[in-house]
């Protein structure tokens, strides 16, 4: 090792010794733009997921339809049958989407059968969702009420259960900024709740709302619940996401002007039609005889969850911007970073290189004398490399003209002002062998005269700069068909610099053209058709927390209804029965009667008891 030292320059030396102080800098360097990528692709996992949401959520968007349009066909609606069928297609249409995304993506997120296993959820694959929905659909007509509700719960089930897996693998309940946190609480996770309880309200009130006999005690409590639900549960705490949202998009990485400018109208708009419905929910659940009709409390419920699904899509979308925009700030830190080290080194190769030439420059002076001794001998030594050079690239074009003569050679021999066309040229160009005698005044009635000035102005070029063409034109062949040639070869020159013979090729790439043509329009359809794939959205298995909540209540419910039926307040009627049977003589009846002597001590004693059932 030292003897392998010694015999370094001096200059590698002082760079070996450069190298050493600056590695730990290095090592710390990249540890700290690793830091950077992994933040950068934790947020790219977050627009995978957010992406792989978006047909889901459509799925939760039009079942619940399909649900309904199905009742109705049940129930006897020609019509709705036919706007069934078309409900139907459109499902089919985002289930050929979504298996798209997940071609595409789905292995990231884990939707694969080694990632599905190891987490107990090998049901949930795509095409097994799919063929569930295809059979489901086949077997339709033949259901009745229940096996449809239990089917649809089911198709549910499976949509949200993808949703939670695709939101647990994309590390979108892992976000680290408060205004994207919550646009995700709101995107993943209340939206979607809200929009299931939307459709599950609008269902039971409809249905509620039809009944012959009119609303029971039961229905007026449940929709009492749901009211109450809609109200605390899905409005306060969406609106509330997406106010902090709001209030914390410039603490991060700017203010997004597309969040802060369409964000409130479509909150508001949704927080107005969700306000409605609550109220209307709840006027119906309050009264004894209902004044609202079931297709005016269908619209209202209709309407809300309308909204909810518009402000999920926008939302969705600015949820990516603010990803975005921490993507794009890590690549800013990450190039700053960069350069800044790249100037570092650069400065520090600088000083290195300094300090080198002030110490290797005398030695640099002793070896100037031995090298201007060497100097002519080099000088020989280079011209003959550069003959020799020069004869192997004329031998090489030679055997290049050879190789591809098929394609269609030329030589223009300026002399004698002639084309030497091969059989192949004469192919291209529409004409049989030696049809007529081609000069280049002949041959350039071909080429169109906006392309003629093209072509004189490269072979210029290559005859100024002494070096091979190559450029492409047009020609129009007799039957007026046009041609696009790929034009190119060589320039002879004699010993005195004059140009004594062009040899080319000329090779007809009017199908390339064409069909690179229209590989660049089919992918330029493919991406207008990723762009438009419809704006859609997710949703999140938290339905665990609605149970807790729904069997507390429930569980009072049934408390109070028990309380209530176990009540003395039908004694009121039986006391009324009696005032109404002595009304002619109540003066005796409370004097002579024994009852009528120990009612007003039993309505006091009822009194006492109906006070304490109601403080209960």
């Amino acid at each position: 090792m030292r003897r392998w030292f010694q015999n370094l320059k001096i200059s590698q030396k002082l760079m070996l010794i450069s190298i050493f102080f600056v590695m730990p800098d290095s090592v710390m360097f990249c540890f700290f733009i690793t830091g950077i990528n992994s933040n950068i692709d934790f947020a790219r996992q977050e627009q995978r997921g957010n992406e792989y949401q978006r047909p889901l959520e459509v799925l939760l968007e039009l079942i619940p339809q399909h649900r309904l349009l199905a009742q109705r066909t049940h129930d006897g609606d020609a019509s709705a049958a036919e706007q069934m069928i078309k409900k139907a297609g459109e499902i089919d249409r985002v289930f050929d989407l979504l298996e798209v995304v997940n071609a595409r993506i789905g292995v990231d997120l884990q939707f694969t059968d080694e990632g599905l296993t190891k987490r107990k959820r090998e049901h949930y694959r795509v095409e097994t969702i799919k063929q569930e929905w295809q059979d489901f659909k086949t077997h339709l007509p033949e259901m009745d009420s229940a096996a449809l509700e239990e089917g649809y719960q089911h198709l549910f089930a499976d949509v949200r259960m993808m949703i939670t897996h695709a939101g647990d693998m994309s590390n979108l309940i892992l976000d680290p900024d408060l205004d994207s946190y919550y646009t995700m609480d709101a995107t993943l996770l209340a939206l979607p709740e809200t929009q299931d309880r939307l459709a599950a309200v609008t269902s039971y009130g409809e249905a509620a709302l039809k009944q012959p006999s009119g609303l029971s005690i039961q229905n007026r409590q449940q929709l009492t619940v749901y009211a109450t639900l809609l109200k605390q549960s899905d409005l306060d705490r969406i609106t509330g996401s997406l106010q902090t949202a709001l209030n914390e998009d410039g603490n991060f990485y700017g203010i997004s002007p597309t969040l802060q400018s369409r964000l409130p109208d479509a909150l508001r708009e949704y927080a107005a039609a969700t306000e409605s419905f609550i109220a209307l929910t709840t006027q119906v659940a309050g009264a004894e005889t209902a004044k609202v009709g079931a297709n005016e409390y269908l619209t209202s419920g209709n309407v809300a969850r309308a909204a909810s699904f518009k402000l999920w899509r926008l939302a969705d979308e600015e949820l990516d911007v603010l990803l975005q925009a921490r993507i794009d700030a890590f690549r800013h830190k990450r190039t700053i970073s960069l350069c800044v080290a790249g100037c570092a080194l650069l400065a520090a190769i600088s000083f290195v290189t300094f300090i080198t030439k002030s110490i290797t420059g005398p030695l640099r002076q002793q070896a100037n004398a031995l090298q201007r001794s060497n100097d002519a001998l080099e000088a020989e030594i280079a011209e003959r490399k550069r003959a020799e050079v020069e004869l192997r690239r004329s031998e090489t074009q030679l055997a290049e003209a050879q190789k591809i003569a098929s394609v269609g050679s030329w030589e223009l021999e300026p002399v004698a002002g002639r084309l030497m066309w091969s059989k192949e040229t004469y192919r291209i160009h529409g004409l049989e062998p030696h049809e007529e005698e081609t000069t280049p005044e002949t041959a350039t009635r071909f080429i169109p005269p906006e392309d003629c000035a093209y072509c004189e102005t490269k072979l210029n070029e290559a005859v100024k700069e002494k070096k091979p063409f190559s450029f492409e034109h047009r020609i129009i062949r007799r039957d007026g068909s046009v041609r696009i040639l790929h034009q190119r070869g060589d320039i002879v020159f004699t010993p005195e610099g004059h140009v004594q013979r062009i040899l080319g090729t000329a090779q007809d790439i009017t199908e390339r053209k064409q069909a690179e043509r229209l590989l660049e329009k089919a992918h330029l359809d493919l991406v207008e058709v990723s762009r438009q794939a419809g704006m859609a959205e997710v949703a999140t298995g938290v339905l665990h927390n609605v149970g807790n909540v729904l069997n507390s209540v429930n569980v009072s419910a049934a408390l109070i209804t028990d309380r209530l039926g176990k009540s003395r307040v039908g004694h009121l009627s039986n006391v009324s029965a009696l005032l109404n049977d002595n009304a002619a003589d109540l003066g005796g009846f409370f004097s002579t009667n024994p009852k009528g002597k120990s009612l007003p001590g039993f309505i006091h004693s009822l009194a006492e008891r109906l006070s304490v059932e109601q403080v209960e």
